[in-house]
């Protein structure tokens, strides 16, 4: 004799449309502002690095800390902001998908070890992010420094960046966008 298996509750077709057009317009909308200003900043800050010193640290420091600890955390920080709670609600109500969530397409209620091995893998999604940037912190220190020699001072203006806001100035895209003349 089968079992019946119960179902999580569905999103209407209304609401997966409603979903649709979200993505299709929030991801565009990323997609252009990231290649039209934050790509571009990021090219350009990675190529002079060596010019800059944000708060009084170097701007390689800066760049190689931003890489090993800072993406991962951020990273661990957007998963977590998307799992962490659906993980407590899972492993609260001994469920997945928790009562109360609808789901995109017919999805089995687990219950049990499966629904608490669901939610433990839920909490620990953005863990692996944690690893990765303490991994990394321990990393940076061995970074190779750039050789003087090698470098190209001719792109540093006199007296270049010391903070954040003297960095925003020099960019240009930046400038452009805001409406403000180079000198």
């Amino acid at each position: 004799m089968a079992i019946d298996q119960e179902f999580a509750d569905e999103y209407t077709k209304r609401e997966k449309i409603r979903f649709v057009i979200l993505y299709l317009t929030a991801g565009p909308f990323i997609y252009i502002t990231h290649e039209q200003w934050v790509f571009p900043w990021l090219r350009w800050y990675a190529s002079t690095a060596y010019c800059h010193s944000v708060f009084g640290y170097s701007g390689i420091l800066i760049l190689w800390v931003g890489l090993f600890v800072g993406l991962p955390i951020v990273s661990g920080l957007l998963i977590g902001a998307c799992t962490v709670w659906p993980g407590i609600k899972t492993l609260k109500q001994g469920q997945y998908p928790p009562k109360g969530s609808k789901v995109f397409k017919p999805t089995k209620i687990l219950r049990g070890k499966a629904a608490t091995f669901r939610g433990l893998s839920l909490l620990l999604a953005p863990c692996v992010f944690v690893a990765v940037a303490i991994w990394g912190a321990f990393q940076v220190p061995r970074m190779p420094e750039e050789n003087s020699v090698k470098l190209d001072y001719s792109v540093c203006k006199a007296g270049q960046a010391s903070t954040w806001t003297s960095i925003a100035e020099q960019w240009t895209p930046v400038n452009t966008a805001l409406g403000t003349k180079e000198e």
